[in-house]
Formats: C-alpha cells, sequence, structure tokens
C-alpha cells in the first residue's frame, strides 16, 4: 500500500502536468502537510552536498524573481514556473517517510501505471480514432494526441520523457523486464531521443562499461554543460542570417537559439527575460513561454548566472549520489538531464519531485531481479 500511495504522488505529477485535472494540487497539498511534519518532528542527517545543492536551488529562485521585478513580469506568473524548483527539499521531506524498498517500488509502479495509460490511449486511437480521446481534449492535458497522415497513433503526454528517468532507474535497480517495457513505449511515443538515451544507458549498463565512468559521471556534467554553452554560440555565428526552416525537429530547435540571441539583451543574457516570460521564435512561429530545449530555456528566462547556479546545484546533488553510492538514481537524474536537451522538462514538477524521491532513498546493493516486475 505505501509503494502505491507513493505512486499515487509521482504519478500525478506526471498525468496532471499544468494542473488542468487537480489531483497535482491535492498531491501537493499532501506533500506540503507531510513534509512540513517531518521537517520539524523527524530527525534526519541531511549531508553536506544535499544541503549545498538545496542552497544553490534557492539562489536560483531568487535570481528568477529579480529577472522578473527587472523585466516588468507579475509575481503571480513567475512563481509557477519557479514552484516546482524550491519545491525539491520539501518532496524529500515527504518521501523520507518511507523505506527505500518501497520507494524503488513506488518508482517502478508509477512506470507501470503511465505505460498503461499510454497503451489505452494508443489503441483507442487505433481503433475509435481521434474522437475517442474526448477526454483527454476536454480536460485540456498537455500533449500531443491525433492520427498522423501515415495512420499512425500519436500519443505523447508532456511529461512522456520522465519515462526515460523510470526506465534507467528501473534497470540498476535490477527490474530488467520492466525497464525494457519502459523503453519499448517511448519508442512507441516516437520519443525518438527518449528512447535513445534510455537504451544507450541500458547498453552501458549490460557490457560493464558504466562501471568505468560512474564516478567521473560529475565531471563530465560539468564539461558537457560548458560544452553547450560553446556549441550553442558557435551554431547561432555558423547558422545566423541564413536560418531556412523545413519543418524538422532539429531545425525548430535552430529557430529557437536564433530567436533568444536576437531578442535577448545585455541585462537578460546576466539574469534573463524572467520566469513567465514570452519570446518569438522563428522555430515555431509564433510566441511560447517554453521553448524545446530546458537548458536554452535556462539560459532565457534566467540568463547565464540562473544557468551556472542551476547546473552548480545539480553537479552537487549528483555529487551527493555519488558520495552515497546510490548511481541508479545518478544515472537517472543525469539522463534525465540529457533528455531535456529535447523538451522543456527541467524544471518541472516531474523532475523535482522525482529528485526529491531519489534523494530521500538508501544506497543498496544490485540484485538481480530478473524474475521481478
Amino acid at each position: 500500500m505505501a509503494a502505491l500511495f507513493i505512486s499515487f504522488i509521482l504519478f500525478s505529477f506526471i498525468i496532471d502536468s499544468g494542473g488542468p485535472i487537480g489531483i497535482r494540487m491535492l498531491s501537493l497539498g499532501i506533500v506540503f502537510c507531510v513534509g512540513t511534519w517531518n521537517f520539524f518532528f523527524k530527525r534526519k542527517k541531511i549531508d553536506i552536498y544535499f544541503f549545498i545543492s538545496v542552497l544553490f536551488l534557492l539562489f536560483f529562485s531568487i535570481i528568477g524573481f529579480i529577472s522578473a521585478a527587472v523585466n516588468g513580469i507579475d509575481a503571480s506568473a513567475a512563481y509557477i514556473w519557479i514552484l516546482p524548483v524550491v519545491s525539491v527539499p520539501v518532496f524529500y521531506f515527504f518521501f523520507i517517510s518511507f523505506s527505500s524498498e518501497n520507494l524503488v517500488k513506488g518508482v517502478v509502479y508509477t512506470g507501470w501505471i503511465f505505460s498503461v495509460v499510454i497503451l489505452i490511449t494508443f489503441f483507442s486511437l487505433y481503433l475509435l480514432g481521434e474522437s475517442s480521446v474526448s477526454i483527454i481534449q476536454n480536460y485540456e492535458l498537455p500533449g500531443w494526441f491525433y492520427i498522423r497522415p501515415d495512420g499512425y497513433p500519436q500519443v505523447y503526454f508532456q511529461a512522456t520523457l520522465v519515462l526515460v528517468l523510470i526506465t534507467i532507474y528501473s534497470y540498476f535497480q535490477g527490474f530488467k523486464k520492466s525497464a525494457f517495457v519502459f523503453c519499448f513505449i517511448l519508442l512507441m511515443c516516437l520519443s525518438r531521443f527518449g528512447f535513445s538515451t534510455s537504451i544507450a544507458f541500458i547498453l552501458l549498463g549490460a557490457m560493464g562499461w558504466i562501471l568505468y565512468i560512474r564516478k567521473y559521471i560529475t565531471s563530465i556534467f560539468i564539461f558537457q554543460s560548458a560544452f553547450f554553452l560553446i556549441a550553442c554560440l558557435v551554431m547561432y555565428l555558423q547558422v545566423g542570417m541564413d536560418y531556412v526552416m523545413d519543418g524538422s525537429g532539429f531545425h525548430i530547435r535552430e529557430g529557437h537559439l536564433i530567436s533568444i540571441f536576437n531578442t535577448m539583451s545585455l541585462d537578460n543574457l546576466i539574469i534573463g527575460m524572467g520566469p513567465g516570460s514570452e519570446v518569438y521564435s522563428i522555430g515555431f512561429e509564433k510566441l511560447t513561454d517554453n521553448i524545446e530545449i530546458s537548458q536554452l530555456e535556462l539560459i532565457r528566462k534566467y540568463g547565464f548566472l540562473g544557468y551556472f547556479i542551476y547546473t552548480i546545484a545539480l553537479f552537487f546533488m549528483l555529487t551527493s549520489f555519488v558520495k552515497k553510492g546510490k548511481f541508479a538514481e545518478t544515472y537517472a537524474i543525469y539522463g534525465f538531464y540529457i533528455a531535456s536537451y529535447s523538451n522543456p522538462v527541467l524544471l518541472s514538477f516531474s523532475f523535482s519531485v522525482f529528485a526529491g524521491c531519489f534523494l530521500a532513498t538508501k544506497a543498496r546493493e544490485l540484485k538481480n531481479k530478473s524474475d521481478g516486475v
């Protein structure tokens, strides 16, 4: 029952992305009440790396409010984008109420529940057509649900990429059959980047290569974060005014990059345009408040200062996992970070709720659960 309750909490932030149904608010209320109680009355030793990570997340949130104020954005519009970030420690204090075994099972069960929902939606579209997803349309659940011109049912919930995190975590916690099912669901949703990221980690684990790099993941992460900035600058200088939109996903993202650097002032480059702000993207050919590359969205809303602070926060979070030997958590968070290059999910509740959950788990010996879920 504890694992199922954990699944309910996790799943509510996945399926109710954006909050149209209302169960996310119910879960937030439960998390806040229990988390506050645990903070004051349940003693828990917090390691220094976790503390520093939370401290930098709070700094990041302050930068967000300052940026919003400087850019004339109302605080009520800004806090929606900042709340998931400051919620990480609240989620942590909520999840310490449960055993690590139940937390692990809760994550795997969440993957199965989400997979079943995706399968039901997929076959409803396939057998009954687009009218079958009227419930989704009535509740305005964020995502894409339609029949493609080639007849293939497109099912893509806004939080679909969270299956990358769940897949990697399940595999390295020994639930390998489950991991392969979740990986297949990603492929069925036509999430090529998500599927590729998941299968890459699975192959690294299967061949044993992950053992040689796991202690260097934090260094790789820092190098990757710096390289992203250089790559953005080089791409902007190369493409520049020669950009031609052809409708492909890559060119859409190129359009985002060019639009952001053409629009942002010097002040924006330092502290961003502010959470809740909009930018005209030639990739979308319209105004948008959330482009498809999480890291670029970090720079747009919070500037290079915010990007650096958030990177440092994630660095210490990953360091906390590595120092405690929590490598399944390390791989899952890092894999999700890689997948976020293709979708704006890094500053979402879908990320922060799992980050809080993983911070609350304890390291355990990897057991062979080939006969498990």
